[in-house]
């Protein structure tokens, strides 16, 4: 259940946006752990803040369509008037449908083969696409380490 101070910190909150002021106005005590207390408050009632913000945005909606419908009526710019358009559009669900186009850096096999081989070698370019036979045969499948990365030595 939230207490009446707990409810009017929601309030001066939603206003506000400021949880220190806000813990201050609704009447808990301004002591150096006040910041913390307001913090706590602030995260403890998350749900109900939510909700507070969400009937306070119900309140203005008709108020703001109003404001776009009047600007798209009445404005003296042509630009005004149609971003107003498009707002009341999209909010009504009318809102165009974005298009995303991927393009892709087509290559030919030959190519994608050289690539292959630049980046580890001919021999394991040969194993990878497994063409052993139809070029020089490598001389090892085994896959060497890379001498960069060291290993640890086991003793047993």
């Amino acid at each position: 259940m939230i207490t009446e101070k707990q409810q009017k910190f929601i309030e001066y909150y939603c206003e506000t946006g400021e949880q220190l002021e806000s813990a201050r106005r609704a009447g808990y005590k301004d002591t150096p752990a006040l910041y913390h207390q307001a913090y706590k408050l602030k995260r403890e009632l998350a749900p109900e803040i939510a909700k507070r913000m969400a009937e306070r945005f119900a309140d203005k909606a008709p108020s703001a369509l109003n404001t776009i419908n009047e600007l798209m009526l009445n404005s003296d710019s042509d630009a005004i008037r149609l971003q107003a358009s498009k707002d009341i559009m999209d909010r009504a669900g009318y809102k165009p449908k974005d298009k995303v186009s991927i393009e892709e850096d087509k290559k030919s096999v030959k190519e994608l083969e050289a690539e292959l081989v630049l980046l580890v070698g001919r021999e394991r370019a040969s194993i990878l696409l497994k063409k052993e036979g139809k070029e020089e045969k490598p001389q090892s499948t085994e896959i060497l380490p890379d001498p960069e990365v060291e290993t640890p030595n086991h003793v047993n």
